[in-house]
């Protein structure tokens, strides 16, 4: 299904509120206040009186205080345009709603460029539109019907404070511990190949790289991406990379020679899946998720979740994953892991956490996925026992873009700018399948680069892709191992923008190595656990998450639940979310996560456009099939 450039979205009317503070506060006003003079006073009083007539005073009637709230992509169930969190000043922050600023009441029939809902008193929703619906909407009029139907319902919020009592973080102790048998060996050598690896990068480099990189390449433009603004690296700082890493390379080949122990009898047990956790509230509701995700698929395989330092769950909740086959494992376990390298002096990333896991992990072939990757069927069967993976032991999946790494990222790492073995396209970290027994000189290159993410992050991609995606890709190219790219491209899932006809994309579709869908990747929007307490599935007003693809259409939603065997895989979703709505997550006060849970509609969705990115970096499966 082709993909059509996206118009740029009519910006919003800026809020009063954000103008005056400006006004009065910026420091280039100077002037202003001059000319305000004896008058000061008298103009703040007014302006503070305008402010708090606006906002308790002026609304659209007793029904809809708040008015009508525009979404974005032109769709009714988009994430807001203007988002109440990014409001700095006034009381809406603290007063818990949405803003305000630009507040509509009425959309005329003949307006089709504007979709969104009504927000009515009591977290109730009226008057939904997409653009070009034709639909005249008067807030204070569907809030009214919309209240006085659903008046005899039970609202009441059932709040998740009580069951979330004393459930603090399990003390490190306790969770070693509640661990199996044998894992004592597995810590021991945990330990003791993490040592070996400091050991080499303090031996060498002991202090570090001695330059910076030019610019940040974080946002898509000129003024900040050095790479498309055409700047290099020196000579020298080039022939730094060079050497530095040709040194470590060398340096761990001589530890692994002297080791007495063989690398695979560090490794305890033979198979396994590694997740990555956190205490975020979305990070934990995508973790439970996903390890529900992969028992549902009738996975025996175990898995080990890994959590950072005082990140760790309760000990009560350590139980229940122990149950699940699910081993919880800490960072601190490896002292101060990727922090030597700077000796101390900067965080590493968090993107490197997923590395560490994976080659310090208990198991000699591991499946890393992402928390919010969502298995559909056994890997064991699609993935560890394919002849592919057993012939390369590593199998890798691509990304939506093509490559934007740095020429002289290729040209310190190959000698060659051009370098054939540099892939057009970057690949998708989400999930990765390695046999650490087969490249575990690749596994300990990566944590290197990882450990100086600062350097290497955006010398191997833009801003799209910076971060750990690229590394173990590179470091399986620099010794020339043999490993398998999945020859299936991505599936961008999502909704319909209701004004151009692109998908507005909050997860991705990855397929096994013979094409069947085997991983639903949430790589925009995180899942959360404020789903709904009354649902209508059947309603057109509940929120789904997937309703149409690029590749598929709306033909998507019948290949997920068919891969699944569910008749709604979506709804097994909630229904494992619902039944566990206060272990997978805290409660929580922002106005639109209440207003999912009471509304009975669901989360709002955020998502990407990919033809957004034509040129920078651009859509890899696109740019192949136009320009090929």
């Amino acid at each position: 299904m082709p993909i059509i450039p996206r118009a740029n979205p009519k910006s919003s009317n800026a809020s009063s509120l954000v103008f005056f503070s400006r006004l009065f506060f910026s420091r280039r006003t100077g002037m202003c206040r001059k000319c305000i003079g004896r008058n000061r006073r008298s103009i703040l009083l007014i302006v503070t009186l305008y402010l708090l007539y606006g906002e308790f005073f002026s609304s659209c009637g007793p029904h809809s205080k708040y008015g009508f709230i525009e979404t974005t992509a032109c769709h009714k169930n988009a994430l807001p345009r203007e988002d109440w969190k990014t409001f700095k000043f006034g009381f809406n922050f603290l007063l818990n709603r949405p803003q305000r600023g630009g507040k509509r009441c009425f959309v005329s029939s003949k307006d089709e460029k504007t979709s969104g809902f009504c927000a009515c008193d009591g977290y109730k929703v009226a008057g939904l539109r997409n653009c070009g619906d034709g639909v005249e909407i008067d807030c204070e009029k569907a809030c009214r019907e919309e209240i006085t139907r659903s008046r005899s319902k039970d609202t009441r919020r059932r709040r998740c404070e009580k069951q979330l009592a004393g459930k603090e973080e399990c003390p490190l102790k306790r969770v070693f511990e509640e661990r199996p048998n044998g894992y004592e060996n597995v810590m021991k050598n945990t330990k003791r190949m993490h040592a070996m690896f400091k050991k080499v990068v303090v031996k060498s480099m002991p202090t570090g790289f001695s330059f910076t990189l030019p610019r940040d390449r974080r946002r898509a433009t000129l003024k900040r991406d050095f790479v498309l603004a055409g700047e290099r690296l020196a000579k020298a700082q080039v022939e730094e990379i060079h050497g530095k890493t040709e040194a470590f390379v060398k340096n761990v080949e001589e530890e692994m020679n002297a080791m007495e122990t063989n690398i695979e009898d560090y490794f305890e047990n033979q198979r396994g899946i590694v997740i990555v956790g956190g205490s975020k509230y979305s990070i934990k509701t995508s973790y439970w998720i996903a390890v529900h995700a992969v028992r549902r698929a009738k996975s025996r395989l175990p898995i080990e979740l890994w959590f950072p330092a005082n990140e760790l769950p309760s000990c009560e909740d350590i139980e229940d994953l122990r149950e699940l086959g699910v081993i919880v494992r800490s960072f601190s376990e490896l002292g101060d892991a990727l922090n030597f390298a700077s000796k101390g002096k900067r965080k590493p990333s968090r993107f490197a956490y997923k590395l560490l896991a994976l080659t310090f992990s208990s198991f000699k072939e591991t499946l890393s996925i992402d928390a919010d990757n969502l298995v559909l069927k056994d890997p064991e069967t699609k993935l560890f026992e394919s002849n592919e993976y057993k012939t390369t032991g590593a199998v890798l999946w691509r990304d939506f873009w093509r490559d934007s790494s740095a020429p002289d990222a290729r040209l310190a790492l190959f000698g060659d700018e051009n370098a054939p073995s540099w892939p057009k396209f970057t690949h998708e970290s989400g999930q990765m399948l390695v046999d650490k027994r087969k490249h575990w000189n690749a596994l300990f290159l990566a944590l290197y680069f990882n450990a100086f993410d600062h350097i290497f992050y955006p010398l191997f991609g833009g801003f799209m892709g910076i971060g750990d995606k690229e590394v173990f890709a590179v470091a399986l190219r620099y010794f020339n191992d043999d490993f398998f790219i999945v020859p299936h491209d991505p599936d961008h899932v999502g909704i319909r923008d209701g004004s151009n006809g692109n998908i507005f994309g909050n997860t991705m579709l990855h397929r096994d190595l013979h094409g069947d869908p085997l991983f639903l990747h949430a790589n925009k929007g995180k899942m959360t656990n404020h789903v709904p307490y009354d649902a209508d599935f059947s309603s057109s007003k509940y929120i789904r998450r997937w309703e149409e693809s690029a590749f598929l259409g709306s033909k998507v939603v019948h290949v997920i639940n068919e891969a699944t065997g569910e008749h709604d895989f979506e709804k097994w979703i909630f229904d494992i979310v619902s039944k566990n709505k206060c272990k997978f997550g805290d409660a929580s006060n922002a106005y639109y996560d209440i207003l999912s849970e009471e509304s009975g509609r669901g989360i709002l969705l955020d998502g990407i456009y990919l033809n957004d990115y034509l040129e920078n970096p651009g859509v890899w499966f696109l740019h192949r099939n136009l320009h090929s």
